[in-house]
Order: C-alpha cells, then sequence, then structure tokens
C-alpha cells in the first residue's frame, strides 16, 4: 500500500504538470484564433513558447524528497543519499565545516535531519518578528531578505544560510525571507542539529562549540534591539557568515582554522545539551 500510495503521489504531480502545459498552450491558441494572427507570425510565438518550456523544466530542480515518493529506500541509503545532496548547503556554515573537517561522520548525520521544502514566486518562508523554527538554507531559486522599513532588499542566492541564530536557541527574526523565484530550501532545526551529532560529542569538539557559542552570542545580542528603520548598508545579522567567530574557536582549541580571519538562555540551552 506504502509503494502504491507513491505511485499516485508521482502521477498526480505529472498530471498537474501537464494539465499546466496544456493549459498555457490553449491560451496561446484562444489568442492567435481571437487576434486572427496569420500562421506564418504565429509559428516563431511557438518556437519560442516551446524553448522557454525547456528552459524552465530543466532550471527546476527535482528534490529528494520527490524521489523518496517514487522510490522506498532503506534507511542506510536515504542517509547516504541526502549527505551527497545537501553536504555543499552545510559546508557553507562556517561552524559546521569546521565541524565536519575534524569529524566526517557528522555529515551523514546532521544532513539527514535537513527537510527540503518548496517555494512559489512571492511565498514568505518565515515573517519578520516571528520566532524562528529553523536555520533555512536556499538549495534552488533565488530569494530575497527584506527589514521593515528599509528600502534596501537582500538577494539571497542557492546555498546562503538565514538565521544561523535558530539553530543556538530562542530567536525573533528581524526580518521577512520571501521566494522571488519558484525555489527551493532546506531547514535545520536545534534540536534536529545535535540528534545528528549524536555520537560526536567529545571534549575538543565541546569545547570548539561553546567558544563559538560565546562569541556568537555577543554578535547576537549587539542586534537586539534594533532599529526598524536600520538601513545603513551593511549586511544584516541574519544573513551574515561567521567565519571569523568560527576561526577563533577552532584556533582557541588548537585546530587550524579554515578561514581568515541573545541571551543567557541561548548559551544555557547549549551547554546543557553538552552536558
Amino acid at each position: 500500500s506504502t509503494f502504491l500510495g507513491k505511485m499516485t503521489s508521482a502521477m498526480t504531480q505529472l498530471l498537474n504538470l501537464n494539465a499546466k502545459r496544456f493549459s498555457q498552450e490553449a491560451k496561446l491558441r484562444r489568442f492567435f484564433s481571437e487576434s486572427h494572427i496569420p500562421e506564418g507570425l504565429a509559428q516563431p510565438v511557438w518556437r519560442l513558447f516551446r524553448q522557454q518550456q525547456r528552459a524552465d523544466e530543466r532550471q527546476q530542480r527535482v528534490g529528494l524528497n520527490e524521489i523518496c515518493d517514487l522510490v522506498s529506500m532503506p534507511r542506510d541509503l536515504l542517509v547516504q543519499l541526502s549527505a551527497q545532496v545537501f553536504e555543499q548547503c552545510i559546508f557553507e556554515l562556517p561552524i559546521l565545516r569546521l565541524a565536519f573537517r575534524f569529524r566526517p561522520g557528522l555529515v551523514r548525520g546532521v544532513c539527514s535531519k535537513l527537510k527540503e521544502h518548496t517555494a512559489a514566486p512571492g511565498h514568505t518562508v518565515f515573517a519578520s518578528g516571528v520566532f524562528a523554527t529553523s536555520a533555512v538554507c536556499v538549495t534552488s531559486g533565488q530569494m530575497r531578505y527584506e527589514r521593515r522599513r528599509c528600502k534596501t532588499a537582500h538577494v539571497v542566492e542557492r546555498t546562503a544560510w538565514v538565521a544561523e541564530a535558530a539553530l543556538w536557541g530562542s530567536w525573533k527574526h528581524l526580518g521577512s525571507l520571501i521566494a522571488n523565484s519558484a525555489a527551493r530550501w532546506v531547514g535545520l532545526e536545534h534540536a534536529a542539529l545535535w540528534e545528528g551529532m549524536q555520537g560526536h560529542e567529545d571534549a575538543d569538539m565541546r569545547q570548539l562549540v561553546t567558544h563559538y557559542l560565546e562569541a556568537f552570542e555577543v554578535e547576537a545580542a549587539s542586534q537586539m534591539p534594533i532599529s526598524a528603520g536600520d538601513d545603513d548598508g551593511t549586511v544584516p545579522f541574519e544573513l551574515k557568515v561567521q567565519s571569523a567567530l568560527a576561526d577563533n574557536a577552532a584556533v582557541a582549541v588548537g585546530w587550524t582554522g579554515l578561514f581568515v580571519g541573545k541571551t543567557e538562555s541561548i548559551g544555557h540551552r547549549l551547554r546543557h545539551r553538552l552536558g
């Protein structure tokens, strides 16, 4: 019954895609007919339409969740696929890239906890002032980050992380993340990160994360409160890549760095998890 359900879901997606194509083609035919467009003028329009259809299909990335709808896989195989698909995204977050360099086994554990989602153009992934549920990484398409009453919207491209603070404790978003185009994104939750790291929390790892967290808390605290009209041209805190903090933490525990150089409850919660 599980296999039948997955095949039904896949067929539904295919039928929806075909229905969209037929609707677009019918609209074109109606336009040509109602406007009395001669065949010689309609043909180049049809050619461009077909070319753009094929280009759109190529740009629409197939997600791992769609493959899981087609194929029922054992957990070990699914974990390996997750690591292959999401490894690049994970490595764009400096502290995780650093940890994975010295503890390669972490990759599969954390990647298996990532959840991929789709977003239509204009969809709001999260809104300003709402408590964060996960850190977000764009896996395809393009998004924009906006702050209230700020004139500048910041473009968020593929593999970029937003709202890393959600990994370390309670956090309210300082801006909104909105899809500019059809896009995909993965969310990494606070609890899921630590579940994925189970079995790799040795003394060096604990010390690394503790040093990083203490510096991150200072950075996060400096953003609260934030002026609603702040638009000084700097990169918003929720979009910053904390390479220097990760490098300093590595030096503090005697590891070779990879990069050139909110409240007390955040630190308490993480230290409690690390024991």
